[in-house]
């Protein structure tokens, strides 16, 4: 498939039949679709063979997650862009500064400003980091995608409460940058928060 690079991964007993055999080639890939279940790809050939301990590897290509975002309806797709741009934004963040970035996107998918849709706001030229990654960029830390892609479906069913019942980290912010760049010209006066890396600011 492209996108993804995989060797076999561990059998467990859930693979393993009671006859012994096991399908030779067995790969795990974290997909993002609706249902959220992972895809378990198996090779035609089946052989007899004892335990073999072996290494799964996922790696998923930026361009081909962005890809499988545009054939999936608002809601998954979104989440999908969501995930992407948390991992590469903000994966190294504490759990309230991830949080914090999908509030900033989700804020100004509703200003209309940027787009109309999650994606489109997070793939405006110069905006996150979607538009400015090499689409070959690789995502390799699979325990991060998981999370990420956790917590993007949770802040986005929380961005559907009303605004007076929903949980904010940043209040009012729609613009953040990391400390280890320079200050963008909207950056002007002490930021709303500081949280991990990043500051954040209310521009428009």
């Amino acid at each position: 498939m492209a996108g993804i690079e995989t060797i076999p991964r561990p059998i467990t007993g859930q693979d393993s039949n009671p006859t012994g055999q096991f399908h030779d080639g067995a790969v795990n890939a974290v997909v993002a679709y609706p249902g959220m279940a992972q895809a378990l790809l198996r090779h035609p050939a089946v052989h007899r063979a004892e335990f073999k301990i072996v290494v799964e590897v996922i790696v998923m290509k930026l361009a081909w997650i962005l890809w499988v975002a545009s054939l999936l309806h608002h809601p998954t797709g979104d989440r999908a862009c969501l995930a992407a741009t948390m991992y590469l934004e903000a994966r190294g963040e504490p759990l309230i500064g991830q949080m914090a970035v999908a509030e900033v996107a989700l804020r100004r998918r509703d200003s209309g400003q940027w787009g109309n849709s999650l994606c489109s706001v997070l793939r405006a030229r110069h905006q996150f980091a979607l538009s400015t990654t090499s689409g070959n960029y690789e995502f390799t830390n699979a325990q991060a995608w998981r999370r990420d892609w956790l917590l993007a479906g949770i802040a986005i069913a929380a961005w559907q409460l009303p605004p007076s019942l929903r949980p904010s980290v940043v209040p009012h912010a729609d613009h953040f940058f990391a400390s280890d760049t320079p200050a963008p010209p909207w950056a002007k006066g002490p930021p709303l928060a500081v949280i991990g890396d990043h500051s954040f600011y209310r521009a428009d």
